[in-house]
């Protein structure tokens, strides 16, 4: 999407809360051979994606977890609400 329309702004969320811009570009670099243009990638940091951890649902992982992704989607949307969503 970068190449095509350099003038689009991309919005990721991330979980990675502890992980600055740059080392995450360098990660996405590094594990799928994708070069970034960080002028034009922004960042959302979501807290709550422990919610979405197998390991804080040790029992109803699945049930726990959908309900995870829920509360992470409202908390996504709250922060920043796109025009398009992917």
């Amino acid at each position: 999407m970068q190449r095509p329309e350099p003038n689009v702004v991309s919005i990721i969320y991330s979980g990675d809360t502890n992980a600055s811009k740059s080392e995450i570009i360098d990660k996405v670099k590094a594990r799928f051979d994708i070069t970034l243009n960080p002028s034009s990638l922004h960042f959302v940091f979501l807290n709550s994606r422990w919610l979405v951890e197998d390991k804080t649902w040790p029992r109803f992982t699945i049930l726990g977890q959908s309900l995870g992704s829920m509360y992470l989607a409202w908390e996504a949307m709250c922060k920043l609400i796109p025009d398009l969503f992917i």
